[in-house]
């Protein structure tokens, strides 16, 4: 199309009604997939072979068949959304989950059943828990806990060794001491960028190993008086702030840890619209959490997430 024409239609867009805005919304919509899905493969999904031929059509999409291994596959084989189907609402589905809505909001937002939506928010999520990005100039890092969840795993509930609680039944002994207690990772820099991780335990070993994934070599990292933290920092050469809050150092010229206790707090009050965590999924939405709320550089939009999802193989 030319620019003119381009124009053209841009400047009539504030002309349309409410009810067009919305069909012009679903057509949009409905293309974004077929955008995603444009390309035919390169080779073949299971073993990576250059010779294949056309083999017909399922659910109305494109199959193939390997001349190497005799297999079949479509341009969704070996990627997160293999198997689901509706596919012209997973760009509003994308959305939802860009917006953080809760589960029955996403199944109504999208007319689909409830446990639909459950099985395809696990899905798309799933491959989100190793995509985070590193964290560079100054980076505050500091560990929260949650109560652990055994909610809808009666035999998990079992190996807790004590009855269900009452939701928001408070924060339970110990600290992050508890074996009841979940800790969970959070780290920040000052371009917004985060990361987070659900650890089983918290001390030296593991936050060597969060602070080698999650931060630069180079990078500025701001932390509270944890003795975790220092041993880790030496052992990777990081500069390292350490402000130990007891003692009135909250903060020192730029360097404090107020940051990533706010992202403590703001992912904690996110967290409560679910009315409960179980602490098997708790990195799901951690995840979930982390792409939400990166800043613009590094936060897809809905039609480019969903293009990831559709070229990401499932993890294991």
């Amino acid at each position: 199309m030319k620019s003119e024409a381009f124009r053209e239609i841009l400047s009539a867009l504030s002309e349309l009604s409410p009810q067009q805005r919305e069909a012009l919304k679903r057509v949009l919509l409905e293309e974004m997939p077929r955008e995603a899905e444009a390309a035919d493969p390169e080779v073949c999904a299971h073993c990576g072979s250059e010779e294949f031929i056309g083999w017909g059509r399922t659910a109305g999409r494109q199959r193939w068949k390997c001349h190497s291994c005799g297999r079949t596959f479509g341009r969704l084989t070996n990627t997160v959304a293999h198997g689901l189907s509706y596919e012209e609402v997973w760009p509003e589905f994308i959305q939802a989950l860009m917006d953080g809505a809760v589960l029955r909001e996403i199944a109504e937002r999208c007319g689909i059943h409830i446990t639909t939506a459950h099985r395809w928010r696990t899905r798309f999520l799933q491959n989100l828990v190793d995509e985070q990005p590193k964290l560079q100039g100054i980076a505050e890092a500091d560990e929260t806990y949650l109560r652990r969840s055994a909610k809808g795993q009666p035999k998990e509930r079992e190996k807790l060794g004590r009855p269900p609680r009452r939701r928001g039944g408070g924060r339970g002994g110990g600290g992050g001491r508890s074996p009841d207690q979940v800790p969970v990772f959070l780290a920040q820099d000052r371009s917004g960028a985060v990361v987070g991780r659900v650890v089983d335990r918290f001390d030296r070993d593991v936050a060597a190993k969060l602070l080698r994934d999650a931060v630069a070599p180079d990078a500025i990292l701001c932390t509270d008086g944890h003795k975790a933290y220092m041993g880790a920092a030496r052992e990777l050469g990081l500069q390292h702030e350490r402000l130990i809050l007891h003692n009135g150092g909250r903060i020192r010229g730029p360097f404090h840890v107020q940051n990533v206790n706010n992202l403590h707090s703001r992912f904690k009050d996110w967290l409560r619209r679910f009315r409960g965590v179980s602490t098997s999924r708790l990195p799901l939405y951690v995840a979930w959490f982390n792409r939400i709320t990166q800043p613009p550089p590094e936060r897809k939009l809905p039609n480019q997430m969903l293009q990831h999802i559709l070229a990401t193989a499932p993890t294991a």
